[in-house]
């Protein structure tokens, strides 16, 4: 009826926006820390209130309707408002406390900053940091995460980046392997060699190794670095690391030691959070450890 309000609890808009990006009930729930049966009830009451069907339901998952085509515009809309409601209200915080997220990639958070966090805490002891290790870029407009450190320039928008210095990768192998099927002397020596790959990332490793060894047989393939380590030690085959993992790893050891490939790494955060007091601090204490740690990352 014209004139009637609509009888809308904004915050299914969360729930709206989780579907249509996970696709599945479950997926949503992960992202939203609840269960499926609440998201469900949740988009069934949004799609009462508003009289209309938004997702049609299928065996391949959720996939918004017309009508809610239209509907997820605006709940982005209204999510963009709240995000920089939020961005702008932490950017004037003074104090270096509570929690900041950093998202990064697996083998840098586990094997270069896990084991140096206790000089964070020390120097900033209500500071709760929040390390996501995803290979998969986060949104930072979002609040996915407040910071990224990643092997590879952040494309989104509105994004301050700073270089803090480069990773180098190469290859390695269990000397037991190299004695079992022989040690590569050129390139062309890794033809018909086991090899342990990562999934295609967007840190060209996979790209890097096909490029040297396109005879090479994959044996294993993982979207973890330290299960390519772990697999190499016991000798399954040549794998492709960053040096600060490979160089300490005892039980490996470089192959085709001048084959080598480097990556820029950056860091980016949001321009409306880089001067909150709590990102600041995470902003100088990483700029700090890699200037120090310099020829760690790149193993030189």
């Amino acid at each position: 009826m014209q004139g009637m309000a609509l009888d809308i609890d904004w915050t299914d808009l969360r729930f709206l926006l989780a579907v249509q990006r996970g696709k599945t009930l479950s997926a949503a729930a992960r992202k939203l820390g609840c269960d499926q049966t609440t998201v469900g009830r949740r988009i069934e009451a949004l799609e009462a209130a508003l009289d209309v069907r938004l997702f049609r339901r299928t065996p391949d998952g959720y996939y918004p309707t017309r009508q809610g085509e239209l509907t997820l515009k605006r709940a982005e809309r209204v999510e963009e408002e709240v995000m920089a409601l939020e961005r702008e209200v932490l950017g004037q915080d003074e104090r270096p406390e509570g929690q900041v997220r950093l998202t990064t990639f697996e083998s840098i958070g586990i094997s270069f900053l896990a084991p140096r966090l206790g000089a964070l805490r020390k120097r900033h002891p209500g500071l709760e940091l929040l390390l996501n290790m995803d290979n998969r870029p986060l949104n930072l407009s979002r609040r996915e995460a407040d910071l990224a450190l990643r092997a590879g320039r952040p494309s989104q928008q509105s994004l301050h980046i700073r270089k803090l210095g480069v990773v180098v990768a190469g290859l390695y192998a269990s000397p037991g392997y190299l004695k079992k099927r022989g040690e590569p002397r050129a390139a062309e020596d890794l033809a018909g060699h086991d090899l342990i790959d990562d999934e295609e990332s967007a840190y060209s490793l996979s790209r890097f190794m096909h490029g040297l060894a396109k005879r090479g047989r994959v044996v294993l393939r993982t979207d973890s670095a330290h299960a390519q380590a772990a697999a190499a030690v016991d000798g399954l085959g040549i794998t492709t690391l960053y040096r600060y993992l490979g160089d300490p790893q005892r039980g490996l050891v470089r192959v085709l030691p001048k084959q080598e490939l480097a990556h820029d790494l950056w860091l980016a955060v949001h321009r409306d959070l880089q001067y909150a007091a709590r990102v600041r601090a995470l902003i100088d204490f990483l700029v700090e450890l890699t200037t120090r740690e310099a020829s760690l990352l790149s193993g030189h």
